[in-house]
């Protein structure tokens, strides 16, 4: 698997878990994401730092490797 793709896998997950909350994107602003920030992440257009992951993991009530998966 090459990076592309891993990041588009990653970005399908992420909205995955939004989507099974009944959340918009702009929702994810009220955790402490801006709204086109967001947007790249959920679009695969944006490398996602770990940092990054361990916070939506949280968002999400999740362990962190369900996104990366």
């Amino acid at each position: 698997m090459n990076l592309a793709d891993f990041q588009g896998k990653v970005a399908r997950n992420i909205r995955k878990y939004r989507l099974k909350r009944g959340w918009t994107q702009f929702d994810m602003t009220e955790f402490g994401f801006s709204l086109r920030q967001y947007q790249y992440i959920e679009a695969g257009e944006r490398n996602v730092s770990l940092k990054t992951i361990l916070k939506l993991a949280k968002v999400f009530k999740i362990a962190p490797d369900r996104l990366l998966k």
